[in-house]
């Protein structure tokens, strides 16, 4: 009796290998990229938890301006195609003071939202970024533009940033 493979045998081990590529591969990809947005949901709830430690012990939240005018920024791992959904607050602290919200990749900024509020009340800002072909590194970014006093030591406050993926 021959002992060898058909070759309608050879198809269908073929085919099965075929199939079960067909589903597991996509599964890991998803996978993966379900991960790094994990990686940077976690990272970004430790700088929010980061600034409420802030304001418990000193009273206030942190400003962009310290002893200048100055930058926060996150640098965070993403998937080209991926939609991002960003929020943050934003209020001055004395008067009419501007700041805006951008994300960065290379040396192109892209300037989401000029964020200015009054110092009595929160402003909430939110949108969209769908990160670009070939980026897998973005930089969230808010930069202060302005103080109404014109001192780079007194001007605005951030809270509740937050980025998620769709």
């Amino acid at each position: 009796m021959n002992k060898a493979f058909t070759l309608i045998e050879l198809m269908i081990v073929l085919f099965v290998i075929s199939l079960v590529s067909a589903i597991a591969i996509p599964k890991y990809s998803n996978l993966t990229s379900e991960a790094k947005v994990a990686n940077v949901q976690a990272n970004l709830s430790n700088l929010n938890t980061a600034i409420e430690m802030y304001n418990l012990k000193n009273g206030s939240y942190p400003e962009l301006e310290g002893n200048q005018t100055a930058s926060l920024y996150q640098e965070i791992e993403t998937t080209p195609g991926t939609t991002l959904t960003w929020s943050i607050s934003h209020m001055e602290r004395v008067g009419e003071d501007v700041s805006t919200v951008s994300f960065c990749y290379r040396d192109e900024s892209i300037v989401l939202e000029i964020m200015t509020d009054g110092n009595t009340e929160w402003g909430t800002y939110t949108g969209t970024y769908v990160v670009p072909e070939g980026q897998t590194t973005t930089i969230f970014y808010v930069d202060a533009v302005s103080t109404a006093t014109g001192s780079a030591s007194v001007g605005n406050f951030i809270d509740a940033f937050s980025v998620t993926s769709q």
